[in-house]
């Protein structure tokens, strides 16, 4: 049996495969980090420089933790950017896990390390919630907290309070939060200098709204 294996291994060449898939896995990889760090870029760009002076950008998103790091990644280094080289606000539904504790800790870092620095900042986590939401705390990183009494409050709020919006992948809140957004755009109710932009997560739902009030 041992010899059996050891004819096996041999005849598929089992170390060359091992590098053959290490250097696979280090392309895919290097790939992933280029879509990644073009995708910021672009993202990061989208916000005008000549309003960041007191610029405050709303991150909406997911509540839930199911993000692969890449998604948690991206929040964090954008925020953490708009912090560093802006010292823009972030404003988010101020709750403790998914894309808004991802949000803050980008922007607490990019605090933490001005601090560190001796570098003066004005930058602030600012959490907007419910007072009636069941079992929502406020994430540690919040500087600033807000309440409001219900969803069409809250949403009047992020946006009375914001110069820009990301919206990062979520669910049916989320959905929500974006649709306002889109319409207040469409409408012409938003500042020209106000930018929406939105993660490829909801490109579907964008097309499939334009396809039912345009194509049919």
């Amino acid at each position: 049996m041992a010899e059996y294996r050891t004819l096996r291994l041999d005849s598929f060449n089992l170390t060359s495969k091992i590098e053959i898939d290490r250097a696979e896995s280090a392309r895919v990889d290097a790939e992933l980090h280029a879509t990644r760090a073009r995708y910021e870029s672009l993202l990061f760009d989208s916000f005008p420089g000549a309003y960041f002076e007191n610029f405050r950008v709303g991150v909406f998103g997911a509540t839930h933790d199911a993000h692969t790091p890449d998604e948690v990644a991206c929040i964090t280094g954008i925020t953490k950017r708009l912090g560093e080289q802006y010292g823009a606000s972030i404003v988010t539904g101020g709750g403790s896990s998914g894309m808004m504790l991802a949000a803050a800790a980008g922007l607490a870092a990019a605090k933490a390390e001005a601090q560190k620095a001796g570098k003066p900042t004005t930058s602030q986590n600012i959490g907007v919630m419910m007072d009636f939401a069941a079992g929502e705390r406020p994430n540690t990183l919040l500087d600033v907290t807000d309440k409001t009494n219900n969803f069409s409050t809250r949403i009047e709020e992020f946006i009375r309070i914001t110069h820009g919006a990301y919206i990062a992948p979520g669910g049916i809140g989320t959905r929500l939060e974006a649709t306002m957004f889109f319409q207040l755009k469409q409408l012409g109710w938003l500042e020209s200098t106000y930018p929406v932009v939105a993660h490829p997560f909801w490109k579907p739902m964008v097309e499939q709204s334009h396809q039912l009030m345009f194509t049919q």
